[in-house]
């Protein structure tokens, strides 16, 4: 199955998952960044999943986590265009509904660019996603 919904957050835009089977995903992203700086944000990751694991009264959550890379433009310090490229860390959150095929999710990534230069970044979102 393909799921595509929205991201929102930072980054916040189009969201992909293709589910390779129970356990695995490859999740990928296509956003723009709001505050101000006209960043254009790609990633993709790899996500091992553990379905409905994690009991919350009646609702019943699943939990991931995986590795990718991100790529995305931002404005230099003298209002030059200028990109960056690192590997990326994320675990989440996410519910996936029986009567539907939705998926609700929240994520927090951790980006270490190594080109041009080497900086982290954080990334949090919350979403969902519609599987086709």
């Amino acid at each position: 199955p393909f799921g595509l919904g929205i991201i929102l957050g930072e980054p916040t835009g189009l969201s992909g998952n293709i589910m390779l089977d129970q356990r695995s995903s490859v999740d990928m992203a296509l956003a723009y960044d709001l505050t101000g700086d006209q960043n254009l944000h790609m990633h993709a990751d790899y996500l091992i999943r553990n379905p409905k694991s994690i009991a919350v009264e009646s609702l019943r959550l699943g939990w991931y986590g995986g590795l990718g890379a991100q790529f995305r433009t931002h404005e230099d310090n003298g209002g030059n265009d200028d990109f960056r490229i690192g590997p990326r860390a994320v675990i989440g959150l996410n519910h996936e509904f029986t009567q539907a095929p939705i998926e609700v999710f929240t994520e927090f990534a951790l980006i270490m660019h190594v080109i041009p230069a080497t900086d982290l970044d954080v990334n949090f979102g919350i979403g969902g996603r519609f599987y086709f």
